[in-house]
């Protein structure tokens, strides 16, 4: 979904693919992923969408890449999508750093940096109140390390990127 970030308006899709998953059961040998090359998984769909956004909004001032956990994949945190173009993907792997410790250990030894409120609506169909969340948040420079079963050489042995964590205390 592109959106102008000064008018706030939605102003279309960049990039729209349509795919199925055949249906095979989970012991197929065919479904050993890992062993694919990033090209051929069902996750490079994220890489595809914003390779072909990037290309397609090329005159755009800034280009913000908003992606699920999904899209947590070292190949798209390396790839080369132009200097106007900034992903902010949600982590879903405790991934190593370049440090040797792992992202979830430095995440907890930082202090919180900042505390805001952030009001919850709440939902009469499951019978929850609306409230006020206490957030948390922390942020850092970090370099990843790449993983052990990411295929190919053309991946860089690191990746230096950004972290932020936002979370409740409750």
């Amino acid at each position: 979904l592109v959106i102008d970030a000064d008018k706030s308006t939605a102003l279309g899709f960049s990039s729209i693919n349509m795919w199925f998953r055949e249906e095979k059961l989970t012991t197929d040998p065919k479904r050993l992923h890992q062993h694919f090359p990033i090209a051929e998984k069902e996750s490079y769909k994220w890489i595809e969408a914003t390779e072909q956004s990037s290309t397609l909004l090329q005159d755009a001032a800034r280009i913000t890449i908003i992606a699920d956990r999904e899209s947590d994949i070292y190949d798209m945190l390396v790839g080369d999508y132009g200097s106007k173009v900034d992903l902010l993907l949600r982590c879903s792997k405790n991934r190593k750093l370049n440090t040797g410790i792992y992202l979830n250990e430095y995440l907890n030894s930082l202090p919180i940096m900042h505390k805001y409120q952030l009001k919850v609506r709440g939902d009469i169909r499951k019978n929850i109140a609306e409230r006020v969340a206490q957030m948390e948040v922390k942020w850092s420079k970090v370099t990843l390390s790449k993983p052990k079963n990411c295929k190919g050489n053309t991946q860089p042995k690191t990746k230096e990127v950004t972290i932020v964590e936002a979370k409740e205390n409750k």
